[in-house]
């Protein structure tokens, strides 16, 4: 009797471990896809810079499909990153001059500001923390 009481204490634990641990995975897997996100409008941004003119409407349609792209992985983080200042600051920068660029018919101004705001979210470790504590977050 004893013997089953602590099979099945051990179970509930382990599938509670495991749970936790499906949780944390799915969390890292939301930061990683906006990351993966960031990168790819990053890469398109530099695309237009490198070309010192004017972007083309291609590059344009590409680039707002990018941004939605980030704006989409944003969302499906559910707020996981609303406590990080960095990431946060720079997506603000992203997302007022994604509209400057689109209304100047792309403003290299804009391009910039998008690009080292890019860098800074690209630059900041949100995915995996170096900290044993964030995994209890």
């Amino acid at each position: 009797m004893a013997l089953q009481a602590v099979t099945s204490v051990l179970t509930v634990v382990i599938a509670l471990f495991a749970l936790f641990s499906w949780r944390k995975q799915e969390q890292l897997k939301t930061k990683l896809a906006f990351k993966n996100a960031i990168a790819d409008y990053a890469n398109q941004l530099k695309k237009i810079a490198s070309h010192h003119q004017r972007s083309t409407v291609e590059q344009n349609t590409k680039l707002e499909e990018l941004f939605n792209a980030c704006h989409h992985a944003l969302l499906v983080t559910e707020g996981l990153l609303n406590d990080n200042k960095e990431v946060m600051e720079a997506w603000a920068v992203i997302n007022n001059q994604v509209t400057q660029y689109m209304v100047s018919g792309g403003d290299p101004e804009s391009i910039e500001k998008m690009n080292n705001a890019c860098d800074k979210i690209l630059k900041e470790k949100f995915v995996f923390n170096k900290s044993i504590f964030s995994l209890c977050k």
